[in-house]
C-alpha cells in the first residue's frame, strides 16, 4: 500500500525565532502552487515576536462581549491562546475584488507552505481564531494588511518543542466517498 503524506497536525513550538531566509524559503515554495486562471493572487505577511504579544493585547481589548470574551480575559492575563507561543504568523491575503477564487488559492498556497516546513522538521498550527479576529475594527491595519485585502487564512510556524509522549493525532474515520459511474 502507498504512503500518503506526512501526518500534520498542531505541533508545540519554542520561540526561538526561524531566519528570514527560512520564512523566506516555506513562503517561496507557494511558487508552484495551483491557481485559478494562474492569478496568483496571494500576498504575504510575517508577524513575529515581540510584535505578536502587542498584537494579542490589542485584539483582546476590542473583542465584543459574547461567546469570544473568554479568549480575551485570558489574553490579558498573559495566557497565549492566540499563538500558542509560536515566533511567527504568517498571514495569507489577497485583494477582496479578485474574480478568481482567491480563498481556494491561500489556502492551497498555505497548505504548500504547512507541508515545506512539516518537511524541514518545523511545528506549525493553523490560527483559524486569527483570521476571523484581525477583521475587528483596526487590526487588519495594525498588522499592515492593505486595506483592499481580505485575509484568508493564518499558519503560526517556529521550531518544533521536544515531544510531549500522550499527545497523538485524534483517531479519525475514512472520509466518505461518492463514485458516479
Amino acid at each position: 500500500m502507498a504512503e500518503g503524506p506526512p501526518q500534520v497536525q498542531a505541533l508545540r513550538q519554542t520561540d526561538e525565532p526561524l531566519s528570514r531566509e527560512t520564512l523566506s524559503e516555506l513562503i517561496n515554495v507557494t511558487k508552484a502552487c495551483a491557481s485559478a486562471k494562474n492569478v496568483r493572487p496571494v500576498h504575504y505577511t510575517v508577524l513575529s515576536r515581540p510584535f505578536l504579544t502587542e498584537f494579542a493585547t490589542a485584539i483582546a481589548h476590542v473583542i465584543p462581549e459574547g461567546p469570544m470574551t473568554p479568549f480575551a480575559g485570558a489574553i490579558l492575563k498573559g495566557h497565549d491562546v492566540l499563538f500558542r507561543g509560536a515566533p511567527h504568523v504568517i498571514v495569507a491575503h489577497a485583494k477582496e475584488d479578485v474574480p478568481f477564487s482567491p480563498e481556494s488559492d491561500c489556502v492551497i498556497a498555505m497548505s504548500a507552505m504547512e507541508m515545506m516546513a512539516v518537511a524541514k522538521g518545523l511545528g506549525t498550527v493553523w490560527v483559524g481564531f486569527l483570521t476571523r479576529m484581525i477583521t475587528l475594527p483596526g487590526m487588519s491595519e495594525l498588522a499592515g494588511i492593505p486595506e483592499d485585502h481580505k485575509v484568508y487564512c493564518c499558519l503560526a510556524v517556529g521550531h518544533k518543542a521536544p515531544a510531549i509522549p500522550h499527545i497523538r493525532p485524534a483517531p479519525r474515520e475514512d472520509v466518505p466517498i461518492t463514485f458516479h459511474e
